[in-house]
């Protein structure tokens, strides 16, 4: 699906994933591909929709093997600076394009908060913008790549 989409064929890739989803159930991969034709076609409220499913995807699979980590209690309420986070890490493009969406539509959905990217190295450096990354290495950090979006609140 990645090379249908990579050849700017996005309708044949909406075709192609929505018909395996419709086959096979939800997947990722076919949701992220989905995410990215939608945006490309401009069907923003079906890209929305679809990154919002992956997320709430990969949500419940990093949820379902917790890293033991101890809560305390707050207290008071929140203080501090509202902040879209988020996790980049991988060399393939796909995952480059979904940050550029991001980045692209966060002002529309949340006007005021700025977007935070934490960037592994190993994303190739054409395909990060300065503002807003902290770049991190895998020693760096004990953390998944995926819980480094959390490093926000410290």
């Amino acid at each position: 699906m990645a090379t249908v989409s990579n050849l700017g064929r996005y309708d044949a890739t909406i075709s192609e994933a929505s018909r395996y989803i419709v086959r096979y159930g939800e997947d990722l991969t076919m949701l992220d591909a989905l995410k990215v034709a939608y945006f490309y076609t401009g069907k923003t409220d079906d890209m929305v929709r679809c990154g919002q499913r992956a997320l709430e995807l990969r949500d419940a699979q990093a949820c379902a093997n917790p890293p033991p980590v101890t809560m305390t209690e707050p207290s008071g309420p929140p203080q501090g600076t509202n902040v879209i986070s988020f996790s980049l890490w991988g060399t393939a493009p796909f995952y480059a394009y979904g940050a550029m969406i991001n980045l692209k539509f966060a002002p529309e959905i949340h006007p005021s908060w700025p977007c935070r990217y934490y960037v592994a190295t190993e994303v190739p450096r054409s395909c990060v913008v300065d503002a807003g990354l902290f770049a991190l290495d895998r020693g760096d950090v004990g953390a998944t790549f995926c819980g480094w979006r959390h490093f926000c609140r410290d």
